[in-house]
C-alpha cells in the first residue's frame, strides 16, 4: 500500500513538472508614458477659448496576438492642464488662465514591425472614451464624448522585455463638438517605456 502511494506521488509530481513547463504566460505587454496634449480653439471671436492643453499618463496593456499585432487597453488621466481664453492669445506653456484636465480610456489596436529589431515602428489605432474640463474657478465646463485616434511612433529595444518609446504623435477626432469651443480633435505626442511579459522574443 505504501509503495502504490509513493508511485502514485511521484507521477503526479512528475505530471505536474511536465504541465508547468508546458504552462507559458500569455504574450502581454505593458506601457507607461508621459503625454501632452493640445486642443486647438476658436479664433473667431465666437468662442472664448483660445487652446487647451494638458500633461498626462498614460498607462496600456496589449496582448500580444503577433510579433506584429496586439490588442489592448488604454486609460490616461492628466495631473496638470491650462485653457487659455484671453482676447490677445499667446500660447504660454503653463500660464493659462484657467485650469484643464483631459481623461481618455479605450480599446487599442497596435501593428508594429519586428521585435527583434533594435529599432521598432508602430501604428496605433484606438477608439476613446473622453472627458475633457475647464476649471475657470467659479465654474467649470465639462463634456464627455468619444473619438477616434491613430498615432506613429517609433521605440528603441532595450533588451529582450524592455523598451524605450522614443517618440510617438497622433490625433485624436471627436463625435461632438466641445460646446464651449469650436474644437473636434485632439494632438498629442507621448514618450515613454514599454514592458514585455510572458515568452521572451
Amino acid at each position: 500500500m505504501a509503495n502504490r502511494a509513493m508511485i502514485l506521488c511521484i507521477s503526479l509530481s512528475a505530471m505536474s513538472k511536465i504541465c508547468i513547463a508546458q504552462f507559458q504566460l500569455p504574450r502581454i505587454d505593458v506601457e507607461a508614458k508621459v503625454t501632452q496634449s493640445v486642443l486647438p480653439g476658436d479664433n473667431s471671436g465666437n468662442y472664448s477659448l483660445k487652446a487647451l492643453e494638458t500633461t498626462s499618463v498614460l498607462l496600456a496593456a496589449h496582448w500580444q496576438i503577433s510579433q506584429h499585432l496586439a490588442l489592448g487597453w488604454l486609460y490616461s488621466n492628466s495631473f496638470r492642464g491650462s485653457g487659455y481664453n484671453l482676447d490677445d492669445f499667446k500660447f504660454n506653456f503653463g500660464k493659462g488662465d484657467s485650469k484643464a484636465l483631459t481623461l481618455l480610456t479605450g480599446p487599442d489596436l497596435r501593428i508594429s514591425t519586428g521585435r527583434a529589431k533594435k529599432w521598432r515602428q508602430y501604428l496605433s489605432i484606438n477608439y476613446c472614451k473622453v472627458e475633457v474640463v475647464e476649471d475657470k474657478g467659479s465654474f467649470r465646463y465639462s463634456q464627455k464624448t468619444n473619438a477616434f485616434g491613430a498615432s506613429v511612433g517609433v521605440a528603441r529595444r532595450l533588451g529582450n522585455r524592455l523598451y524605450w518609446n522614443v517618440f510617438e504623435i497622433g490625433a485624436k477626432k471627436f463625435t461632438d463638438q466641445l460646446f464651449w469651443a469650436n474644437t473636434s480633435f485632439m494632438l498629442d505626442v507621448k514618450m515613454g517605456f514599454t514592458y514585455n511579459l510572458g515568452k521572451k522574443k
